[in-house]
């Protein structure tokens, strides 16, 4: 049953942080391409194919980001943190995971709000509701305190199971 569960969730985080992109990468592509296209033969520039592009970069942005987060891939200044013994270095990961989590979860509600609020507002050339361009930093939000979680969760067992001196 937990083994089903791991497999589920890392699916759905496959979909979300790894396939979504990537059809985005694509669309993105194509987007601008078929604006290269117009532009050069016809000299007629589409706003629609622009648009696109934009919103699928906000979205390849905000995911990928997450997926960079989970990967832990994100820039980090760690010149003092790598002269740390390795049990310290995991209680500054988790005081630094445990603050992002406070600070996201405090402000989800709020962005939440925000963002549901964009949907009387339509995008100029796609007449989409501006909720659905700018949901991926909901998603970003969502998944970035969950990835913090399982570090925070990980690194806690580890200071458990390795509860000698400073190692």
């Amino acid at each position: 049953m937990v083994e089903a569960l791991k497999r589920s969730y890392n699916f759905v985080l496959f979909v979300i942080e790894e396939m979504i992109p990537a059809l985005l990468v694509l669309t993105i592509i194509i987007a601008l391409v078929i604006q290269v296209f117009m532009r050069y033969f016809f000299r007629i520039s589409l706003t629609t194919t622009y648009e696109l592009s934009l919103y699928g970069y906000l979205w390849l942005l905000y995911l990928g980001a997450s997926y960079a987060r989970r990967k832990k891939k994100h820039i980090r200044l760690d010149i003092i943190y790598e002269k740390f013994p390795v049990r310290w270095q995991k209680i500054i990961d988790i005081t630094f995971n445990i603050i992002v989590i406070a600070i996201l979860a405090r402000l989800f509600w709020p962005v939440w709000d925000y963002i549901w609020f964009l949907r009387r507002l339509r995008t100029y050339a796609l007449n989409l509701n501006w909720t659905l361009a700018f949901f991926p930093f909901i998603a970003f939000f969502a998944l970035i305190i969950i990835h913090n979680i399982e570090f925070v969760v990980k690194d806690i067992i580890y200071l458990i199971k390795n509860k000698q001196g400073s190692q």
